[in-house]
């Protein structure tokens, strides 16, 4: 029973995988958009809800919970609102992270007195691709998403052909 359930669950994932990996490759833009859209509206939730606490017992002032629910509220409509000028600013924030990450190691690399030539090309393809971020957040950002689709398609048809009842890669043998 368990075995059937959990096979089921799996190739329900693997459907769902394959699904939102053909979004992701066909509208990189609209599936990132919506995410944020979403997540913009789980986190409105959220602080609802704690506003709602703060005045459930007898508003007692300004506190830091009251204050911070309504800033929090303030970014979950920012991002609800705008999620395009939020995606292109959490890009640019995550490409100077990756800048400074890809930096310190490329750093390391060249003070260290024994070089590995792995981390020192990890390094480089990490500076270069922050820049290319920081340069056009979207365009890059862009192929990345459709990267992840293809991971996606493929972990979705991996899961269907080995979770299937028939097939070629059927587990029940």
């Amino acid at each position: 029973m368990f075995s059937d359930n959990y096979r089921k669950n799996r190739l329900l994932g693997g459907i769902v995988m394959l699904v939102a990996g053909l979004i992701f490759l066909v509208s990189p833009y609209y599936s990132t958009t919506t995410i944020v859209r979403y997540v913009g509206w789980i986190i409105l939730i959220g602080a609802a809800l704690n506003l709602i606490s703060c005045f459930a017992g007898g508003f007692g002032g300004f506190d830091s919970l009251f204050l911070s629910s309504v800033l929090t509220a303030v970014v979950a409509l920012w991002l609800i609102r705008s999620p395009a000028s939020a995606v292109s600013s959490i890009n640019l924030v995550f490409g100077i992270l990756l800048l400074l990450a890809g930096g310190m190691a490329l750093w390391q690399c060249l003070s260290a007195s024994r070089m590995n030539p792995l981390t020192m090309i990890l390094a480089v393809v990490g500076v270069v691709f922050a820049l290319g971020i920081i340069a056009n957040p979207f365009r890059l950002t862009n192929m990345v998403i459709r990267l992840i689709g293809v991971g996606l398609i493929y972990q979705g048809v991996v899961r269907i052909f080995f979770e299937s009842g028939s097939g070629l890669f059927n587990s029940k043998r």
